[in-house]
C-alpha cells in the first residue's frame, strides 16, 4: 500500500494462474478477492495510524464489492454470512503459493506457509452443512498420528469436526458443522486441537482450504 507518500508499495511477484477459458478466469478471480477481503479484515488490527486504517478499509470495502460480484457469477451467495471470516498473512500465502513463481528479495519473509490441503471438488459446487466434505493431502506431508480435527474459523469462533485420514488416497474427510455463522467462502484447517488457541494458530498444522458451503436459508 501506498500513501500520503510516507510508504512505498513492494514490488509485485511473479505469478502462474492456470486459466484455461472464461469459466477458470472467474472462478480464480473470485478466490483471489474472496481471500483479499480476507486478508484486508484480517490486518485490520496492525494498522498503527489513521491514515492506514482510512485507506485500508476503503480497499476493503473495495473488495468486498468485487468478491460479490464473481461469487454470484460463479453461484456462490454473495451474502452468505453477517461476516467475512479474517485471515492472517500465514493463510493467505499458504493459499496463494502455488500461484507463486518467483518474489523480488526485498519481500518480507515474516510469514509462514502451511502444508497444503485442498477441497476435492469444483470451487464452484456449494457444499451443504451437515454433508461429508474431502481434501487431498500433498504425497510429501506426512500427516501426524493422534486425534485429527478440520478446524472451521468464523467470526464468533472457531467450530470443529472429527477428520480421518486414508493414507492410500492422501484425503482427508469431515463432515461440514451445522451454524448460521459457516456459510459462503469458508475455510478449513487441518489442527489437532480443538482449543481456543486454535485462534492464535498455534496448532494448525496445514490449510487453509477453500470450502464454499451453502447458506442454511438456502439448503
Amino acid at each position: 500500500m501506498e500513501y500520503d507518500n510516507e510508504y512505498t508499495a513492494l514490488a509485485p511477484c511473479n505469478y502462474s494462474f492456470p486459466i484455461t477459458d472464461v469459466k477458470s478466469f472467474m472462478q480464480l478471480a473470485a478466490t483471489i478477492k474472496g481471500v483479499a477481503v480476507g486478508f484486508y479484515a484480517g490486518s485490520a488490527p496492525l494498522f498503527v495510524d489513521k491514515t492506514g486504517h482510512k485507506y485500508g478499509s476503503g480497499i476493503l470495502a473495495t473488495q468486498a464489492r468485487h468478491s460479490a460480484f464473481l461469487n454470484d457469477a460463479i453461484s456462490i451467495s454473495p451474502f452468505a454470512a453477517s461476516f467475512d471470516v479474517p485471515l492472517d498473512a500465514n493463510a493467505a500465502f499458504t493459499i496463494f503459493s502455488k500461484y507463486i513463481v518467483s518474489c523480488p528479495a526485498e519481500t518480507p519473509r515474516s510469514y509462514l506457509v502451511n502444508p497444503s490441503i485442498t477441497t476435492v471438488g469444483k470451487i464452484d459446487s456449494n457444499v451443504a452443512q451437515g454433508s461429508t466434505v474431502s481434501f487431498t493431502v500433498a504425497k510429501d506431508y506426512i500427516v501426524p498420528s493422534g486425534n485429527l480435527y478440520i478446524g472451521w474459523p468464523t467470526y464468533s469462533g472457531p467450530l470443529f469436526s472429527d477428520a480421518t485420514f486414508k493414507n492410500s488416497t492422501r484425503t482427508l474427510t469431515a463432515k461440514v458443522p451445522k451454524n448460521a455463522s459457516l456459510a459462503g467462502r469458508s475455510y478449513a484447517y487441518l489442527t489437532q486441537s480443538t482449543g481456543t488457541e486454535f485462534g492464535n494458530y498455534a496448532n494448525l498444522i496445514a490449510g487453509p482450504a477453500i470450502v464454499p458451503i451453502l447458506p442454511p436459508y438456502l439448503a
